[in-house]
């Protein structure tokens, strides 16, 4: 229902999600479900996530020891998506181009 919700675009219900996210999903479907992943790419742009850029490997390493490992990045982008600060809240333009690049 939250998904029906976000395509619907209405102006007081943004959802959104840490770059890290998005290129584990990617990761994961392309090793276990890789038929599934022209479908994620044609649907996710549909959500108008608001993607929050990769944390600063500063923080990255600042925050090792204190949570899991593997956890740090998403928490990181979790964190920096409930700060006012722009440079940490910046969309990354058109979700579109998100999946434009198979460097990841």
């Amino acid at each position: 229902m939250l998904l029906d919700l976000l395509i619907l675009r209405l102006p007081f219900l943004i959802g959104s999600t840490g770059r890290y996210n998005l290129i584990e999903i990617e990761r994961n479907l392309k090793k276990k479900m890789s038929d599934l992943l022209p479908l994620f790419r044609t649907y996710l742009p549909k959500l108008n996530l608001k993607v929050i850029p990769l944390p600063r490997p500063q923080d990255v390493r600042d925050s090792f020891g204190e949570i899991a490992e593997k956890d740090v990045p998403v928490l990181i982008s979790a964190a920096d998506c409930r700060k006012e600060d722009p440079s940490h809240s910046k969309n990354v333009g058109d979700k579109r181009s998100l999946y434009r690049d198979d460097s990841f």
